[in-house]
């Protein structure tokens, strides 16, 4: 519904970015699409945009005219701080003690010892109270978003890099040492890059939240020989950079990307290893993330209201400080698990058991949605998974890459259902997060705190939420307190909670109740809402891609020669088909060494790739899609055997036509090995031969090519070990040199060992899955099951040993206490009794 254009113009937060139906305000232009709301600009916790002191009118706020250039305002911003003169700097510990190292000058920076970032390092003892870890109000000028009074710029944040190269022509010599997170300073600071090629993570106008404007990228540079290690995302990242070159390096124990280059020209790398990626020092989930993100807004509405109290059901009253102190106990216990185990924890107690739930990750590995080896894309969205559907993107060119090795990328994908009335409209925090309310809602019956009940809560979407009852978690009762006790913009944000999710809050009677009529606006329209559960996306919007060694998306003349990609491992449990995943189908299970996605002139040349492995989904050497516009195309959704191969040609036979078109994809010289598909589902006898629901069908590929690949080549292809619910196509697997599998793979994750025969058969040593509330329990039948019959049966003959030796010994004691009582009665009597003579003698006698 579109109103007339009577209706008033609204700039409350409520009306302009959370109202449940879209695009029914006033709007411009013909179609609806731009609705009239507007930040007030006059705000004084917040300004409408960071501008700095370079290009803003003097009149902003009284002239209704006023033109902004923000082509202008990114030139000029550019030039500051910056000067043409090289340097050569020597970099140590000491440089980065309060800080991200900002590169503002061309020149070389050779490091002379290993560092740890761990800036501005908190107290182990409150780990979460404020400015720890985070930049201080002072460093506002050398780290913009620092101040309570600029809340929207670069750092607002955190510190989001290690060392971030603003300037051309740079050259960083790592000297052999390695540039790592520290392990508090990774626990804590949850949005990271080692090496940034920008000034900030995100595109302008692009990212969880407005964070500034005048993002710049770095032109002409070389990071060099050394080891880029943990960090809680990315090891290295660039947006619209050129001419970059990465040269024998080690990227290791990232939880989202190794290297990812947003929009490039000239890339360069030679002698490259990634991986392996964090495997086993994750300790903490997605919603301890979330929670650090929102902690200093959360500081700021308890100064901006310290007195009014807020009452959730059966609970309260509490001021937002009450709220922020019983977050922090839970946090701050999750750390120090994090950092000790279970050393100094009473295991028994309800504050463990709750904290547990809420922010612990017992697998150890990545829940992201995706984790990449190396990704090279359009520019688009930062570092968040971009729409590849986008025609839109820009494409990146030219690539070099030789001797590269990707490999150990283990990820464990936990599936976060968002609650709205649409895809675009659905509960989320000021940052865009999804709001998990798995540990907030109980049945009535429920009146521990902290205890789930498992037959109603279960891993993905959540069941019959219309029924859930408000029971609250000290996050979201955080986030309900927030939205009712702040206006400001910048607290607000992206969030949205509507009122009646508030009244729900309060009262302990189920949401449908709240739900029934739309009855938030002064208006006519109070037609009821359908609560959607939408899925495949994680804490920061991400879309579910599973793990892949190389993704490229719009780009073009890339080359590779000798990469070798190897142990790849995704334990993504199956996708949820009672879910919306915005149409498409669940990927967030499946496994890829290479994915290519509208990809031109790509060359691939002595390719090695082997142990690929899904738990519940597809696995692919390579996966082609070359065209995406027939997404929803019914064959795409059936049996994968339907899919259109397209017409491949081997190369030896193509005619050396210089003027031939370019092809999509080429490969030479490739082997593939053991790319096993759906093997947990194969080992609890899951049949995944075909599609089901939003589940695609476990096929096992060398190549897989979807849509028009008549442009698609290669020579001298081997495969062997391809294990999987289904195969690739007849007519492809024609064209492959085809061997024995003579090899077992075998696969380490939290849960044991995998080991896939040559034969095809699982066997698998597992230890049971981690009690966490966002992880399915499985039941595993194979070697631990046989040890355990062998244990009761050998407790059974214990037992039968035990008893049957006590009634041996109670006859033999029976029958020498009666020999004792007959000696005791008469010891002079015969041992032969007379009638027993004679017995004996007429048996005797009998016998002659």
């Amino acid at each position: 519904m579109i109103y007339d254009t009577n209706t008033p113009i609204f700039r409350d937060h409520q009306r302009c970015m959370e109202d449940q139906q879209a695009n029914k305000l006033p709007s411009i232009g013909l179609n609806g699409e731009y609705c009239v709301c507007y930040k007030p600009s006059q705000s004084t916790e917040i300004k409408s945009a960071n501008w700095g002191d370079h290009y803003a009118l003097d009149s902003w706020d009284d002239d209704e005219d006023a033109i902004f250039d923000i082509d202008k305002e990114k030139e000029l911003r550019q030039e500051d701080d910056i000067t043409e003169d090289k340097v050569d700097i020597e970099l140590y510990q000491k440089d980065f003690e309060e800080g991200t190292y900002r590169i503002t000058q061309p020149g070389t920076y050779t490091l002379q010892e290993h560092i740890k970032f761990n800036f501005n390092a908190g107290g182990i003892k409150h780990p979460n109270s404020y400015y720890a870890w985070m930049p201080r109000e002072d460093q506002e000028d050398q780290y913009p978003g620092s101040s309570e009074t600029n809340h929207d710029d670069f750092y607002s944040m955190g510190f989001f890099a290690g060392i971030t190269i603003e300037t051309d022509d740079v050259v960083i010599d790592l000297n052999g040492f390695e540039i790592a997170m520290d392990e508090k300073y990774y626990i804590q600071q949850r949005f990271f890059v080692c090496i940034s090629l920008t000034n900030k993570l995100f595109n302008d106008n692009q990212g969880p939240s407005f964070m500034g404007i005048g993002q710049k990228s770095a032109n002409d540079i070389v990071i060099k020989n050394g080891v880029i290690g943990l960090t809680s995302h990315m090891g290295i990242f660039g947006i619209n950079s050129n001419n970059i070159h990465l040269i024998n390096l080690v990227v290791r124990d990232f939880e989202t990307h190794g290297i990812a280059l947003d929009k490039f020209e000239g890339f360069t790398i030679k002698n490259v290893e990634i991986g392996p990626s964090i495997n086993g020092q994750l300790k903490v989930n997605k919603r301890y993330t979330t929670a650090r993100l929102m902690l200093p807004i959360f500081y700021s509405v308890a100064k901006e209201d310290p007195d009014t109290k807020i009452s959730f059901y059966s609970r309260g009253s509490y001021t937002m400080q009450d709220l922020i102190d019983r977050l922090l106990e839970r946090m701050d216990l999750a750390f120090d698990y994090a950092m000790n185990g279970l050393e100094n924890i009473d295991t028994e107690s309800d504050l463990w058991k709750e904290t547990r739930d809420l922010f612990v990750n017992l697998g150890g590995v990545s829940t992201h949605t995706s984790i990449y080896g190396l990704v090279l894309r359009p520019k688009k969205g930062g570092y968040s998974e971009y729409d590849e559907y986008d025609e839109n993107a820009i494409d990146s060119n030219h690539a070099v890459i030789d001797n590269l090795y990707i490999h150990d990328l283990i990820v464990n994908h936990q599936q976060v259902t968002k609650i709205g009335v649409s895809p675009d409209i659905w509960l989320r925090n000021s940052f865009n997060s999804p709001i998990d309310l798995s540990c907030a809602i109980r049945k009535p019956k429920i009146t521990e705190e902290w205890q789930h009940d498992e037959d109603y809560y279960e891993q993905g979407a959540l069941p019959d939420i219309e029924d859930a009852v408000y029971y609250g978690d000290v996050y979201m009762d955080a986030l309900i307190a927030m939205r009712q006790l702040s206006s400001s913009w910048w607290s607000l944000g992206r969030m949205v909670i509507w009122p009646k999710i508030i009244q729900w809050a309060q009262n302990g009677k189920t949401l449908q109740e709240y739900l029934e009529s739309n009855d938030d606006d002064d208006d006519d329209d109070n037609e009821p809402l359908e609560i959607k559960q939408i899925c495949g996306y994680d804490m920061v919007s991400g879309e579910s891609k599973g793990v892949v060694g190389i993704k490229m998306a719009y780009s073009r003349d890339i080359h590779m020669t000798n990469v070798q990609i190897d142990n790849l491992i995704n334990m993504g449990e199956f996708g949820n088909s009672d879910c919306d995943y915005y149409g498409h189908n669940y990927e967030g299970n499946h496994a890829s060494a290479i994915s290519i996605y509208k990809g031109k002139n790509i060359n691939i040349e002595q390719l090695d790739v082997s142990n690929i492995v899904s738990f519940t989904g597809p696995a692919f050497g390579i996966y082609i899609d070359k065209d995406a516009d027939n997404n929803d195309d019914n064959d795409r959704v059936h049996n994968p055997l339907r899919h259109h191969v397209g017409k491949f040609r081997k190369l030896m036979e193509m005619e050396n036509d210089e003027d031939e078109v370019q092809h999509q994809f080429t490969l030479n010289y490739a082997k593939f090995s053991h790319i096993d598909a759906g093997v947990k589902a194969t080992y609890d006898h899951i049949d995944m031969s075909k599609d089901d629901g939003v589940n695609k069908a476990a096929a096992s590929c060398s190549i897989w090519c979807e849509g028009d690949c008549e442009d698609v080549t290669y020579y001298d292809i081997e495969q062997a070990c391809i294990n999987g619910h289904i195969g690739c196509q007849e007519e492809y697997n024609q064209m492959l040199i085809h061997h024995e599998c003579q090899v077992d793979a075998e696969y380490s994750t939290p849960i044991g060992t995998i080991n896939v025969k040559a034969n095809g058969e699982i066997k698998a040593h597992l230890i049971t899955a981690p009690e966490d509330p966002g992880y399915t329990s499985i039941i595993f039948k194979g070697w631990y099951f046989a040890v355990g019959i062998v244990i009761i049966l050998a407790i059974l003959a214990a037992v039968k040993y035990v008893y049957f030796r006590h009634i041996k010994e109670t006859k033999e004691q029976r029958r020498n206490d009666d020999l004792m009582a007959n000696e005791i009665q008469d010891e002079d009597q015969p041992l032969i009794r007379d009638r027993d003579r004679s017995n004996g003698q007429g048996q005797e006698n009998g016998y002659n």
